[in-house]
């Protein structure tokens, strides 16, 4: 755990560095806009807050600049251990105006079928905090749509980490809905 000290500094020197050094900072989003999205990513004196939780928070806080250069990524150190560990989502996904689709014909649940939610996380609530993972300019999110299809095994490790098993529900082209258990993909498996 990271103390309040902790937090707070690395999030004022990571605005400083944004403040001093982005040329389009205030581009798609106003400098008071960006102000509160920083404050309400401080924790108060005497709280403390996870490594993960930190990361999640700066990242959300990045996004909210819009700019396909600036974005958030885990250390390679990180990553390394993360693929060593983690247990990842085992079916390919497609986005299409916003909803996932499995994209692949050699898994348990049949091509083009609709991802309702993952262990009972509503794709609705899921997508939006994976979307600071991937990069993208301004409001027309189809290119980070595509971007997250190629990326959501690892984006769904680091936001949600998972051992074993993922509970999928799912929607069939004929409007049934069901759900599945599938087995998650080891990190050096991963492909």
């Amino acid at each position: 755990s990271l103390s309040a000290s902790e937090v707070n500094e690395d999030l004022e020197r990571m605005q400083g560095i944004l403040e001093s050094m982005h040329p389009g900072l205030h581009l798609y989003i106003s400098p008071e806009e960006l102000q509160r999205e920083f404050d309400g990513c401080r924790i108060g004196n005497g709280q403390t807050q996870s490594l993960r939780n930190t990361f999640l928070r700066f990242a959300a806080v990045v996004d909210k600049i819009r700019c396909g250069h600036t974005y958030a990524t885990i250390p390679h150190s990180a990553g390394e251990e993360l693929r060593r560990d983690a247990v990842f989502f085992p079916l390919p996904l497609k986005f299409l105006q916003g909803k996932a689709y499995v994209n692949h014909k050699r898994v348990e649940i049949p091509c083009g079928t609709e991802v309702l939610s993952i262990n009972g996380i509503a794709m609705s609530k899921l997508i939006p905090q994976l979307m600071p993972f991937v990069t993208g300019d301004g409001f027309v999110d189809e290119y980070r749509y595509e971007m997250l299809s190629d990326s959501f095994s690892i984006s769904l490790a680091i936001a949600f980490p998972q051992k074993g098993q993922f509970l999928v529900e799912f929607r069939k082209g004929t409007g049934e809905v069901g759900m599945k258990t599938v087995q998650g993909i080891e990190g050096g498996d991963l492909q």
